[in-house]
C-alpha cells in the first residue's frame, strides 16, 4: 500500500511539472520558453521511464567465501545482480539486512576484557556499498563482515535502493536471498600439568603429553572407523581374514562424560568461555583415540552425544556447540535438571562440570551426586569480581568430597597460550 502510495505521488508529482513548464511555454510564448519546454523533455520521459522500471525482475545472488568460519575471523560476501535490459541508473545503494545475531562482535580472546561489560560486544552492522552501474547488466558489490560471533548466522533480505539524477523519484525494492553461516567456537588448548589417562583406581600417573599409559592389549576386536593404524594385530587380520585391532587397557578403562550448563546465565561472555572450554575438553580426549567420551548439555533441551569412534556424533556436537544460545527467560535449572539425569550416567564414568555459577545452597545437592561418579572435575567460568569468598568456601567443601574445582576468570581466558589444569 505505501509502495502504490509513493508511485502515485511522484507519477502526480511529474505530471504537474510537465503540465507547469507547458503552461509557461504556451503563455510565455518566445523562442526561450519552447526551448526550455523541449529541453526539458527527455529528462521529463526519463523520469516516466525510471518510475515504471520494476527492479524486482532483477536476478540476485550471494556468494559467501566460507560457509563455515571461526569466532573472530572474517568472511567476504559478494552480491550480484543481473537485469536483462541495461536501463541507465545514475547510482544504486545496496546494503544487506543483517540478523540480530550477527550484531555482536567477536574479537577473539581479547573480548573477555569485556567479561564484565558484555553488553559493549554489541554494534550495529549494516553494510552499505554506492555504486554506479549506468547501462552495465551485471552489477557486482562485495563487503566483508569481520569479528563474526559463535552462532548459525541467517542471512536473508538485501536491499537496493536508487533515484534519479535529481532526487525527484526514489525506488526501493528487498530482495530475498538465504544463506546460512555457522560459526564454531574457538579452542583452546588444554595441558595437563600432571596429564595421564585416568586409570580404575581414579588414581593419575605423570606421564608426558601424548604418550601411552601402557601398550598391554587386553583383547583383540575387529575394526572400527577412528582406530588407529599402529593399533591393527596383522597376524590375527590374516587368520579371520579381516582387519582387527589391539584394545588396550586405558581405552578400555577412560571413561569420560563432559556436562555443559546451558540454562539461562546474565553473563553472555562466561557463556562463551564455557562453549569454548567445553569444545576444548571434548578435542583434548578425542585426540588421543582413548577414551570413550560422552557429552551432555543440559538446558532448554538436554542431548548426549556418544563420540568415541562415531564421527556422526561429533559432528553434531561441533554443530551444536557453534548454535547453542541462553535462554532468554531463567526457567530452568541446572541442578533439578541433572538430578533427573544422573542416573543413566555409569558410576565408573570420569565427569567434567563446566558452569557459569555455584551457590553455596546447593552443596548438599553436590553431596548427594558423590555416589554417582568416580571422580569429578568442576571448571567454573565467572568474571573475577565474582570470585568471593562464598565460591572460595564452595571451592573448600567440595574438594573434602572429592569434587576439584577450577575457577576460569577473564584473566585465563585472554591468554593465548595453553590452559593449564593441574589434576
Amino acid at each position: 500500500m505505501k509502495k502504490r502510495m509513493s508511485f502515485f505521488i511522484q507519477l502526480v508529482f511529474i505530471v504537474i511539472l510537465t503540465i507547469s513548464l507547458f503552461a509557461y511555454a504556451m503563455f510565455q510564448g518566445g523562442f526561450t520558453s519552447w526551448f526550455l519546454f523541449y529541453s526539458f523533455l527527455p529528462i521529463l520521459l526519463y523520469q516516466i521511464l525510471f518510475l515504471i522500471y520494476p527492479l524486482r525482475f532483477w536476478k540476485v545472488s550471494r556468494r559467501l567465501s566460507n560457509q563455515t568460519s571461526r569466532a573472530g575471523e572474517s568472511i567476504t560476501v559478494e552480491i550480484t545482480f543481473k537485469r536483462r535490459f541495461p536501463f541507465p541508473l545514475f547510482f544504486c545503494v545496496i546494503e544487506e539486512v543483517i540478523p540480530n545475531s550477527l550484531q555482536w562482535f567477536d574479537s577473539g580472546v581479547e573480548k573477555y576484557v569485556l567479561m564484565e561489560r558484555p553488553e559493549k560486544l554489541k554494534g550495529n552492522r549494516k553494510p552499505k556499498m554506492l555504486l554506479f552501474p549506468l547501462f552495465k547488466r551485471t552489477i557486482r558489490a562485495t563487503y566483508e563482515l569481520e569479528q563474526l560471533p559463535r552462532g548459525r548466522h541467517h542471512l536473508e533480505k538485501i536491499r537496493i535502493r536508487t533515484s534519479d539524477l535529481f532526487g525527484f523519484t526514489h525506488k526501493e525494492h528487498h530482495f530475498s536471498v538465504h544463506h546460512s553461516l555457522l560459526v564454531f567456537p574457538n579452542k583452546r588448548e588444554i595441558l595437563w600439568t600432571n596429564a595421564a589417562p585416568l586409570l580404575e583406581n581414579g588414581q593419575i600417573n605423570s606421564h608426558q603429553r601424548g604418550h601411552h599409559q601402557s601398550n598391554i592389549a587386553t583383547e583383540i576386536r575387529e575394526y572400527l572407523p577412528g582406530d588407529k593404524l599402529s593399533w591393527i594385530d596383522w597376524k590375527q587380520s590374516a587368520k579371520k581374514q579381516k582387519v582387527m585391532t589391539k584394545e588396550f587397557e586405558q581405552e578400555k578403562n577412560m571413561d569420560i562424560s563432559i556436562i555443559l550448563d546451558a540454562c539461562t546465565s546474565k553473563n553472555m561472555l562466561a557463556f562463551e568461555g564455557a562453549v569454548e572450554i567445553s569444545l576444548s575438553l571434548i578435542d583434548t580426549f578425542l585426540e588421543k583415540g582413548e577414551t570413550n567420551v560422552d557429552f551432555l548439555s543440559i538446558g532448554k533441551e538436554t542431548l548426549r552425544f556418544s563420540l568415541h569412534r562415531n564421527h556422526h556424533q561429533i559432528g553434531d556436537v561441533y554443530q551444536y556447540l557453534a548454535s547453542v544460545q541462553l535462554e532468554k527467560e531463567e526457567k530452568y535449572s541446572f541442578l533439578e535438571i541433572l538430578q533427573k539425569n544422573i542416573f543413566s550416567i555409569s558410576k565408573q564414568r570420569i565427569i567434567f562440570f563446566v558452569l557459569r555459577n555455584i551457590h553455596l545452597n546447593d552443596i548438599e545437592v553436590w553431596k548427594k551426586f558423590k555416589g554417582h561418579f568416580k571422580q569429578a572435575y568442576v571448571f567454573l567460568i565467572l568474571p573475577e569480581k565474582e570470585r568471593t569468598k562464598e565460591v572460595q568456601d564452595i571451592i573448600q567443601i567440595l574438594s573434602i568430597q572429592h569434587v576439584r574445582v577450577y575457577v576460569v576468570t577473564e584473566q585465563t581466558l585472554m591468554k593465548r597460550k595453553a590452559l593449564e589444569v593441574g589434576i
